[in-house]
């Protein structure tokens, strides 16, 4: 038992002069100087969807989805989100699929999918706040009197100064 204590104690004896050494080549090194410009992140509005969506086909689904819907491809976007969907039952993607269905006009598809999308909250609370985000998808359009009623006005103003 003592030949070990010995030997560890010779071996930490031979090994201090060589820490000692790296100690001060480390300390001669010049020090890493800082950036002269901090670089900034790029300021990109992540989804919050994407991230808590698990599975790597439905993520990638979903954004294909978003960027035909923001080229004005709805058709393609609701398939592409229908697949999403299909992958994983978000109920995000449900609301997508409704806005992007009344988007396009598709007013009954729209009106189905923000159904399931109420269905799937279980607390009558947030329930009730699912229910009432269809007003955000469904504006009211104009009727054809609303559309005409300006041109008429003008022609009758027209008329009453001639």
């Amino acid at each position: 038992m003592k030949r070990i204590h010995s030997l560890a104690l010779g071996a930490v004896i031979i090994a201090l002069p060589a820490l000692a050494s790296a100690k001060t080549l480390t300390s001669a090194l010049p020090a890493p100087k800082p950036a002269a410009t901090p670089q900034r992140a790029l300021p990109v509005k992540l989804d919050p969807v994407v991230a808590q969506l698990t599975r790597d086909k439905a993520r990638m689904a979903y954004l294909q989805g978003q960027w035909a819907a923001k080229l004005g491809r709805l058709s393609e976007a609701l398939t592409r989100l229908r697949r999403a969907y299909r992958l994983e039952r978000h109920p995000a993607i449900l609301f997508e699929l409704a806005r992007h269905a009344a988007r396009s006009g598709d007013r009954a598809a729209a009106l189905r999918y923000h159904r399931h999308y109420v269905a799937r909250f279980k607390d009558p609370a947030r329930r009730l706040v699912a229910a009432a985000r269809f007003g955000e998808l469904v504006e009211p359009r104009p009727t054809e009197a609303a559309k005409t009623a300006p041109a008429l006005m003008a022609s009758a103003s027209a008329a009453k100064r001639q």
